[in-house]
Parts: C-alpha cells; structure tokens; sequence
C-alpha cells in the first residue's frame, strides 16, 4: 500500500470539509424545521444566470473534449510516430495550433468563471437555489479562489433573506 500524501494547507482541507457539510445542511435545516423543502420559486432573473452559467460550463467541457485534448493528443501521437528529422516542422504547426485552441479556453473559463459570479450574485428566490450556490461551490473547488469572501458574502446574505434576518 502506498504512502498517504502530506497534506500541505490545512486551512484548504477544513474549508473543503465546512463546504461539504453545508451543502447537505441546508436541505437538512429545511426539513428539521418541520417544513418540505419548497421547490424552486419562479425567478426570471435566477433562472437566466444559471442558465448562462450552465451554457458556459457546457462550452467549457466540450471545447476541452473536441479541441484541447484533441490538440494535445496530435502532438503527442507525433512525438511517438515520426522521426526526429521530419518531427521539427509539423511539431511546430501542432504546437501553435495548441496553443490556439490553449488561448480560446482560457477565454472560455473566464467566460464560464464571469456566468458563475454572476449566478453566485443574484439572490437566490428559495434553499434549494441557496443550495445549488453552495454544491457549484464545492464542485468546482471555489474555495481556493481569491473572491471566496465574495460568494460566501452572498450565500450569507441569501440565507439571512430566507429565514428573514437582515
């Protein structure tokens, strides 16, 4: 069996474990208090931030899938099959059309990074939309990001309207 790695941040770990946590507590504080969970309000303006963010999450995996790894893949295969005299030339087409494709998903993640902001920022109209805030939070490692105050700003301010505190 193999050596458990060191974990390094331990601040990281326990925000991973309170995130964890909270995402099943807010259905679970719902349901303790005698009430069924409500289904998700009528929210245009929800509704549209997360579909905006659904269609940037979506952009992001399939230009990865057709295009990034597509890309990285050719140049691998390259690497493998073809003698080094011949490899210089077409590896340094593969190369810029690498980072072609590298350059548009960047514009996509932070395409996708701006719908998830502004989802995290439109209030949410009930717990269960306050609850898919916090699981995009913990999918997608929010956490170790440097606006983690920001959401956690907004999912408190989200919780506090919902139970009708200021």
């Amino acid at each position: 069996m193999g050596k458990q790695p060191l974990i390094a941040d331990r601040r990281a770990v326990l925000s991973s474990i309170a995130f964890a946590g909270l995402a099943g507590a807010v259905p679970a504080a719902a349901r303790a208090s005698g009430e069924a969970m409500p289904s998700q309000a009528r929210c245009p303006a929800w509704e549209a931030a997360q579909a905006a963010f659904a269609r940037a999450d979506a952009a992001v995996i399939a230009f990865d899938r057709d295009h990034l790894a597509a890309a990285s893949r050719r140049i691998h295969e390259l690497d493998r099959a073809t003698p080094a005299a011949r490899v210089m030339a077409q590896r340094t087409r593969l190369v810029a059309a690498y980072d072609r494709a590298q350059d548009r998903f960047n514009d996509l993640v932070a395409a996708r990074h701006d719908a998830f902001a502004r989802l995290c920022n439109q209030p949410a109209p009930d717990l269960p939309a306050v609850a898919r805030k916090v699981e995009l939070i913990v999918q997608d490692d929010r956490w170790e990001c440097d606006d983690i105050g920001e959401l956690l700003q907004a999912v408190h301010a989200d919780l506090c309207r919902l139970v009708g505190r200021s």
